[in-house]
């Protein structure tokens, strides 16, 4: 007979995102900005580079599941973007597509993100008040908000509010680009 795994509720085991070289405070900053906690995991990899997890601000802190990696660009990964954006400058085709791709980031669901859940609608207005009121200094030019927006689910009777936030700081390697995070919450449908 063939073993089996047990069973388990995790879906998501881990997305790993990058930060520029000299650049980890900030976007510890900026997830803490976001209310999550920021913990160094470094040790439970054994890795000889710094490892951050980035999770949810209550509940389980597991190094292998429901967590966002954060680690620096090594490499020539940097080297990509800044040819990207020397190269800008002088094709307009080019700055053309990248404007398109900065007015596709303004609709939901035109560009990929991922998304972080809030337990309540109170939690997020919360953390979009401290992105509008309380935006650390560091971050000003860095992050941009998108206003909120409610979209009524009436087969799963749930309201979800979703607010999108842009980001250089943090990102999949590729800096040109950036990094869209939903930010949002539900509660039941209201009639």
């Amino acid at each position: 007979m063939e073993a089996t795994a047990p069973s388990i509720s995790y879906f998501l085991n881990h997305a790993e995102l990058l930060h520029r070289p000299g650049e980890r405070e900030l976007a510890v900053l900026l997830f803490e900005t976001l209310g999550c906690a920021v913990l160094d995991i470094t040790k439970d990899f054994g890795a000889s580079s710094t490892y951050l997890g980035v999770f949810g601000p209550t509940g389980e802190r597991d190094s292998l599941n429901n967590v966002l990696y954060l680690s620096e660009m090594r490499g020539q990964r940097s080297r990509l973007g800044e040819l990207l954006e020397s190269r800008a400058r002088d094709d307009d085709e080019l700055r053309a597509e990248l404007k398109q791709n900065d007015a596709d980031r303004q609709r939901p669901g035109a560009t990929a993100h991922f998304g972080l859940r809030y337990a309540s609608y109170e939690e997020l207005d919360a953390v979009v008040d401290r992105l509008q009121n309380q935006l650390p200094a560091e971050l000003a030019g860095r992050v941009t908000l998108y206003p909120p927006f409610e979209v009524g689910l009436r087969a799963l009777d749930t309201e979800v509010r979703q607010v999108f936030v842009f980001t250089d700081v943090i990102g999949p390697g590729f800096f040109p680009f950036g990094q869209l995070i939903e930010l949002q919450a539900h509660r039941p449908l209201l009639d």
